[in-house]
């Protein structure tokens, strides 16, 4: 029987490597959340595997889930005070829900990420889908820490303001968020972790009533997402 027990504790610690952390909550300190996500998810598996002894099963399940939730946070740490060293580029955690296929209404999930956020006009000239100079010197250093963090893939968003009509501003956001993915690959960032989204005059983060609100509604988002919490 304790042969087989601690086989079994084995598989437990095997299997929850495979955990997806999809609940993982996006904070000011993801390594702890994810350990405590991972460790409480681990816990509980461990403590229905082993049932001739739940409470061993629940301190391996918990220990393995929690060193899994902890890895996912700790690269999500070092990504952002990467990030945080780009001038004029804001970083902080978000959730972000991804489409699951590229079909119109396609389900979307959950995962926690990095969100940069640039206003538009640092990137475009008003109406304009052509990068400027100092957008592309931006999008290079963002690059820069795509390539030295590959195991992280990236949801490019592009958003306007509610002037316009709601076509034109969409076609423009969606231009504008594939000029940024063009320009991430033409920096050296396979394609294959990239994708871009037009989301128009949806989510506006200020008021459409004064211009200041507008600006800052005029903007593109890069939300980076860990693998880890893809499988």
């Amino acid at each position: 029987m304790i042969k087989g027990s601690r086989a079994v504790s084995g598989v437990v610690i095997v299997a929850l490597a495979l955990v997806p952390l999809g609940c993982q909550t996006a904070s000011q300190h993801p390594t702890k959340t994810g350990a405590a996500t991972g460790g409480a998810i681990g816990a509980g598996a461990g403590a229905l595997i082993d049932k001739d002894k739940p409470w061993r099963g629940a301190l391996i399940g918990a220990a393995a889930g929690a060193l899994l939730g902890a890895g996912v946070g700790h690269v999500i740490k070092r990504q952002r005070e990467a990030y945080q060293r780009i001038e004029d580029l804001e970083v902080k955690d978000e959730t972000v829900s991804v489409p699951q296929s590229n079909e119109p209404n396609a389900p979307t999930k959950d995962y926690p990420a990095l969100m940069l956020r640039m206003q538009s006009d640092v990137l475009f000239k008003a109406g304009s889908s052509t990068l400027s100079e100092a957008g592309a010197a931006k999008i290079k250093e963002i690059a820069q820490v795509m390539r030295e963090y590959p195991d992280s893939d990236a949801l490019i968003r592009g958003f306007t303001s509610s002037e316009g009509s709601d076509q034109v501003n969409f076609e423009l956001s969606q231009r504008r968020a594939q000029v940024v993915m063009n320009e991430l690959v033409a920096d050296g960032v396979s394609a294959s972790r990239l994708t871009a989204q037009g989301m128009g005059s949806s989510h506006p983060i200020a008021s459409n009533d004064s211009e200041s609100g507008r600006a800052m509604n005029r903007r593109v988002e890069i939300h980076v997402i860990p693998h880890e919490q893809q499988q």
